[in-house]
């Protein structure tokens, strides 16, 4: 369990309908999810696919501005519009 407290495996997901799973590691560097993944209990029973992310420009972390609520900032909850006629 020192890998979720970590940091490091942020992500556990059981896939819907099949005996598998994704995870989404945060490593430095190949060597280190290398070594993370040779030292799991079950993986010499494993497949596994490796897939590098990195953040997408339009998410709220990637944007420190929007997520404190900025003004300007058009992302969060939608504006409430008021009903004609009303002041």
């Amino acid at each position: 369990m020192e890998l979720p407290r970590s940091g490091t495996w942020v992500h556990l997901w059981r896939v819907v309908g099949q005996n598998s799973d994704t995870s989404v590691f945060d490593v430095g560097s190949g060597a280190e999810l290398h070594e993370i993944l040779w030292n799991l209990p079950l993986f010499p029973f494993t497949t596994i696919a490796v897939i590098p992310l990195t953040e997408h420009p339009s998410a709220l972390s990637a944007n420190p501005r929007a997520r404190a609520g900025a003004a300007g900032a058009a992302w969060g909850r939608p504006r409430r519009r008021r009903p004609p006629g009303a002041a």
